[in-house]
């Protein structure tokens, strides 16, 4: 089965020169679309039904990986397929055969290009993860790829840094949409860079409104988690002095219980959650006991 660009642009040749049946390639059209290549001399001057001259720069080339891949396999007749693989997908694969998680040296590859305090953003992973266990039931969340994707924005979500400080989130979440990201489908990179670029200020209407619908709702509550982390690390102190944090979730109502007088011992971490609790405001309602 061949999918994707060239295969089809081959295709298109074939079928509309009359040397192959509709969603097929075959070797003899193959060795027809050869000896055009040869007889043209050059690629301007070749002339076929079914070129298009977007694809034109790059034919002979294609042509010539998809004969070494025919001369490999014996092939005979290739079915054209109108999807395409995922891009990387077969690294993936091979990787995965390897007991090499490719999504993991993606992140690990980011982290060190964009230059993020690996420590900071693993200890902000850590107390996602713990609070994502607690609502795990009650949000309805699942441990794959809920908690997975969380972890990864924890470990992302100060790679715009090095281009900005004051909207470091923004630059994230480009960053994260536009990378080359093997490991990670189109869908999963995108819930990524959402999740990134709307960790902090205030949580606007139109976050939600880019988002899926059939993710919507736990993307809100994956978001509601990782602000929370970020929130509570702050300082970024290495020597985390952060209590035992109760989270109790129903539907948009967030409740977080803390050990009696530790708010009052930390009356800057209070302040952060209040003003957290006016950015989530109207779509997800803090309560701080």
């Amino acid at each position: 089965v061949g999918s994707s660009g060239s295969a089809k642009a081959l295709a298109s040749v074939c079928q509309q020169q009359g040397w192959c049946e509709a969603g097929t390639l075959t070797q003899e059209g193959m060795e027809r679309i050869r000896k055009a290549i040869i007889k043209a001399g050059h690629i301007d001057n070749l002339q076929l039904l079914g070129l298009s001259d977007e694809r034109r720069p790059v034919f002979v080339g294609g042509y010539v990986v998809m004969q070494a891949a025919f001369d490999a396999f014996n092939i005979k007749v290739m079915h054209i397929s109108e999807g395409a693989l995922r891009e990387g997908l077969i690294y993936e694969r091979l990787d995965r055969e390897r007991g090499i998680d490719v999504s993991s040296t993606t992140l690990e590859r980011l982290q060190r290009d964009f230059r993020v305090d690996r420590a900071h953003a693993m200890r902000v992973a850590e107390t996602a993860q713990q609070l994502f266990d607690q609502v795990l039931a009650g949000w309805e969340l699942q441990r794959e790829p809920d908690a997975t994707l969380l972890r990864q924005a924890a470990l992302l979500h100060e790679i715009g840094m090095m281009i900005a400080h004051n909207t470091y989130h923004e630059h994230a979440g480009y960053i994260i949409s536009h990378a080359d990201m093997p490991g990670f489908s189109l869908s999963e990179q995108q819930r990524l860079a959402s999740l990134v670029r709307g960790h902090r200020r205030r949580l606007r209407r139109s976050w939600l409104n880019e988002q899926a619908s059939d993710t919507r709702a736990s993307n809100l509550r994956l978001l509601v988690l990782l602000r929370l982390a970020v929130t509570f690390h702050r300082t970024r102190s290495p020597r985390s002095n952060l209590p035992t944090i109760e989270i109790q979730v129903e539907q948009q109502h967030v409740t977080l219980r803390f050990p009696q007088g530790w708010l009052e011992r930390n009356p800057l971490t209070l302040s952060d959650l209040q003003r957290e609790a006016d950015y989530l405001h109207p779509h997800i309602v803090l309560h701080v006991e």
